[in-house]
C-alpha cells in the first residue's frame, strides 16, 4: 500500500468510525472477488448485499427489500435500479409488478443468462446470509469478467425462494473511463474463462437443456462486447485487416461457433440484434463501425 492510498484508508476508517454496528475490512489488490468473499464471511446479518464504490442506494432501498424478503421467505430479492449516466438516468424495468419465483425458479435462473434483463448484476439484491454461507456460494476469484452472473447464477441454483419486487432502489453510476472499456490485450481470454466456467456451473446441474438457450446468449452477449472493447477497440494496435481477420478466426472457435448457431434476437436490444445478424452474416465492416461509433459515444459521455 503506498502512502496516497494508506491516506485515503485513514479517511474512509475516520467516516466509518462514526457509525453503530458497521465494521470496515480492508483487503489490498486482491480484486473484487476476494473482497466481496471476505465480506460474505465476516458478515453477521440476516442479508447481504453487494455495491460498488460509485454507486449508491435509495434511504429506504434495503428495508424495502428486506419486508420483501421476510413476507415471502425469499433467499434472493431483486429490486429495479438507474443507470446514472452523469446528468442523465435510465431507469431499467425487469416485471411490472412484483413477482415471486418459487415454482418457476428456472425462469429467473434462465434471466440471469440473459444480461440485458438486469437479474445477472451482484448489486441490486439481498442474498440471504444463510443461503451462501450454507451452500458455499462465493465469488469465483479466478474470474475477472462475469464474475456477477456466474455468482448470481449459482446463488439461484440453490435458492428455494427468489422474489422481485419494482421498487427503485439501486443507482448504477456508468464509468466512461472503467477498466471494462479500456483495451487490454486478454480481454477475450477473460471473457472466455467467464463463460466456460457458466457452462460448467450450468452441467454441474445435470439439466443443461433447461439452460443451453439463455447460455448460448450470454457468450452473444459478451460477444458483442468483445467485438467493442477488443477486437475493434481504438486503441488496438492491429491494422483494420488483421483486425477483421483475428474476429474471424475468434467467431470460429467455441464457444462462439455453437452460439451463433443459435442466436434468439429477441434476447438482444434492437442495436446489439442488429450487430448480431451482421456478425451472423460476414458483414465486419459494419461491426467495426458500431464499435467505433459506441466509442464515440464513450468519449461524449466521459468528456474527453
Amino acid at each position: 500500500m503506498d502512502g496516497e492510498d494508506s491516506a485515503v484508508q485513514k479517511e474512509v476508517e475516520s467516516n466509518f468510525n462514526s457509525f453503530e454496528n458497521v465494521h470496515l475490512l480492508s483487503i489490498c489488490h486482491q480484486g473484487v472477488s476476494a473482497a466481496r468473499n471476505e465480506g460474505v464471511r465476516q458478515a453477521a446479518g440476516e442479508f447481504i448485499a453487494f455495491a460498488d464504490a460509485d454507486d449508491w442506494v435509495e434511504p429506504d432501498g434495503f428495508q424495502k427489500m428486506m419486508a420483501a424478503a421476510r413476507q415471502y421467505n425469499s433467499d434472493i430479492i431483486m429490486a429495479e435500479h438507474v443507470l446514472d449516466y452523469g446528468e442523465h438516468t435510465t431507469l431499467h424495468q425487469y416485471k411490472g409488478t412484483a413477482q415471486v419465483f418459487s415454482e418457476d425458479l428456472d425462469s429467473f435462473r434462465n434471466d440471469i443468462l440473459k444480461p440485458q434483463t438486469g437479474a445477472g448484476f451482484a448489486w441490486g439484491k439481498l442474498f440471504s446470509r444463510r443461503l451462501l454461507i450454507e451452500s458455499a456460494v462465493y465469488f469465483n476469484p479466478n474470474l475477472s469478467a462475469a464474475e456477477d452472473a456466474e455468482f448470481v447464477f449459482r446463488a439461484a441454483c440453490h435458492a428455494r425462494n427468489i422474489c422481485y419486487i419494482p421498487d427503485l432502489v439501486y443507482h448504477y453510476c456508468i464509468n466512461f473511463k472503467s477498466a471494462v472499456r479500456s483495451f487490454r490485450s486478454d480481454y477475450a481470454e477473460r471473457y472466455i474463462l467467464a463463460m466456460n466456467t457458466v457452462r460448467t456451473d450450468i452441467i454441474g446441474m445435470q439439466s443443461e437443456e433447461r439452460f443451453l438457450q439463455s447460455y448460448f446468449s450470454f457468450v452473444l452477449y459478451h460477444l458483442l462486447l468483445i467485438a467493442v472493447n477488443y477486437s475493434y477497440h481504438p486503441e488496438n494496435p492491429d491494422s483494420k485487416r488483421e483486425r477483421k481477420a483475428q474476429f474471424r478466426k475468434l467467431i470460429g472457435t467455441e464457444p462462439f461457433a455453437e452460439a451463433l448457431q443459435h442466436v434468439r434476437y429477441k434476447d438482444f436490444s434492437k442495436t446489439r440484434a442488429v450487430t448480431l445478424w451482421f456478425i451472423v452474416h460476414h458483414q465486419y465492416s459494419a461491426v467495426s463501425w458500431i464499435a467505433g461509433f459506441r466509442h464515440r459515444q464513450f468519449r461524449k459521455f466521459s468528456g474527453r
